[in-house]
């Protein structure tokens, strides 16, 4: 991205029409990419800001994101990908067409609705495990993903199964209502909690 001749303030950007790519931090048209993240931004103050809060990601030990390749996926990955990953210390295995992580929400193409209930409950920014699995889980393939407690696993499934079935709504209005998901947990705790996080998301 050759900084000169860029806007320099978000202010200075106009808004984005429908089609059109949206910056990841304030939404405005997305006329520039950023080299080292490969997002979508409107000025090179999005771009520090975008920057800036990558660096600050607190990296949980050993995320990691095992994806189950379908027969005749893609074998191709791209070197900012895996330079992002090195960086965040995200591991992947399983297959070379997996997404690259997103460092925003916003850059995941989320619902509206989703995207203001992540923003009400407190979610400014991805974690690492959220980074990659959301992206991996909205391909609609198997995914096996792996973080420590405390990580941000919960949202990193809750985010794409919200997102699936807002879609699925919307697409079959007339069509009788019936389960779309269903999540396993190992104890009453893990229900209860994992019901919370729901409601509040969904």
């Amino acid at each position: 991205m050759n900084e000169e001749g860029i806007k320099r303030k978000s202010i200075d950007q106009r808004a984005s029409l429908p089609g059109e790519p949206k910056c990841v931090i304030c939404s405005r048209y997305g006329e520039y990419i950023c080299d080292e993240t490969n997002d979508d931004i409107c000025s090179l103050q999005c771009k520090q800001t975008l920057l800036t809060n990558a660096t600050r990601v607190v990296i949980p030990a050993k995320d990691e994101c095992f994806y189950v390749r379908e027969p005749g996926g893609s074998s191709s990955f791209t070197d900012d990908a895996q330079m992002l990953r090195t960086k965040l210390e995200i591991h992947v295995q399983g297959a070379s067409s997996v997404p690259p992580p997103a460092l925003t929400f916003n850059s995941c193409g989320l619902p509206p609705k989703l995207l203001l209930n992540l923003e009400t409950a407190g979610y400014d920014f991805p974690t690492p495990i959220q980074m990659q699995a959301i992206p991996a889980a909205l391909t609609g393939k198997s995914l096996l993903a792996s973080a420590e407690t405390g990580s941000g696993k919960t949202a990193s499934y809750l985010v794409p199964i919200v997102t699936r079935c807002t879609r699925y709504r919307f697409e079959h209005p007339a069509e009788q209502r019936s389960p779309l998901a269903m999540v396993l947990a190992p104890t009453r705790e893990l229900c209860v909690q994992v019901e919370d996080q729901a409601k509040i998301l969904g």
